[in-house]
């Protein structure tokens, strides 16, 4: 705050206050206050990351279990919706990397499916990371080489 009082256009300080609110639990805070933003710092890349990562946060809410949607693609691996929930359930667990991989294994089975829905969520997910992340960097590459082979 004291560095808002200096500088009301300070990004890094404005993503330190709606971090703050996303740790404790305050998602409905930490949107308030996105609100408030400028269009400006609501393009910087921390500001937007954050968003991604709150809207990430409620997308993965009602994600469902990790073993009952694995048990779902081992009977069927090619229910791309059961994999899509997969991919969810484990990002909500912390298991990003799984997770990526089978985002990848979407794309690679079938890159239309859902209006490429697999890959917009893999750019989500790289956002909120981060682009110098080593999940993210990887990530990149397996989506690349499964797009351009």
């Amino acid at each position: 705050n004291q560095i808002l009082a200096a500088d009301s256009e300070n990004a890094e300080a404005h993503a330190g206050i709606i971090k703050g609110f996303v740790v404790t639990g305050e998602i409905d805070q930490a949107r308030n206050y996105l609100a408030s933003l400028s269009e400006n710092l609501l393009k910087n890349k921390l500001i937007s990351a954050i968003q991604t990562a709150i809207e990430l946060k409620e997308q993965t809410a009602d994600a469902g279990e990790v073993e009952e949607l694995k048990n779902v693609l081992l009977n069927n691996p090619d229910n791309h919706q059961a994999r899509f929930d997969y991919a969810i359930a484990l990002y909500a667990v912390g298991e990003i990397e799984i997770a990526v991989e089978e985002l990848v294994e979407i794309i690679k089975r079938n890159r239309e499916w859902n209006s490429d829905a697999a890959r917009q969520q893999l750019f989500k997910i790289f956002d909120a990371l981060g682009h110098e992340v080593p999940v993210t960097i990887e990530g990149r590459r397996k989506m690349s080489a499964v797009l351009f082979s």
